[in-house]
């Protein structure tokens, strides 16, 4: 397993995406899911707080939300 601890200096440096309540349940999943599968950390962490944000912008408790959905989302908070 790697260590990623080294990499992780640009955590504090994030930029979030705007969102009234917290999603921490589906942001840890993406983030560990995508850190098990090795993809690059900074990618892995900006994908996990945007669908945080997304997440809890929804009314449902589980929404079903779609890369599409991502990618627009994160085009309109840029």
């Amino acid at each position: 397993m790697k260590h990623f601890y080294c990499k992780w200096e640009f955590f504090m440096l994030k930029k979030g995406y705007p969102a009234e309540v917290g999603a921490i349940d589906s942001f840890l999943e993406t983030l560990l899911s995508l850190f098990l599968q090795e993809k690059d950390p900074k990618e892995a962490l900006d994908k996990a707080c945007a669908i945080g944000a997304l997440v809890a912008q929804k009314k449902e408790v589980n929404p079903e939300i779609t890369e599409k959905m991502l990618g627009n989302f994160v085009r309109q908070s840029i």
